[in-house]
């Protein structure tokens, strides 16, 4: 159980990563790289939310949303 967290930990880092990377990135190239990882982020299951320097909320997957009540489950 915990390497299969270990191995999630390790791809939403790669992510999280490769979306800092592409910030000075055309935006065509830019919106394909935010729905690939949205995609990947959502397939997840587990919450994955992603915080800036001031601990505000700049993304939470649907499952964080569906565990805060933002969204009902379908």
């Amino acid at each position: 159980m915990e390497a299969a967290i270990a191995v999630r930990d390790v791809k939403i880092r790669r992510l999280m990563q490769r979306c800092e990377e592409l910030e000075g990135t055309a935006p065509g190239e830019l919106r394909e790289s935010d729905e690939r990882n949205a995609s990947i982020l959502s397939a997840l299951g587990d919450i994955v939310v992603r915080r800036d320097a001031d601990s505000a909320v700049v993304y939470a997957n649907a499952a964080a949303a569906m565990r805060s009540g933002q969204i009902s489950h379908r």
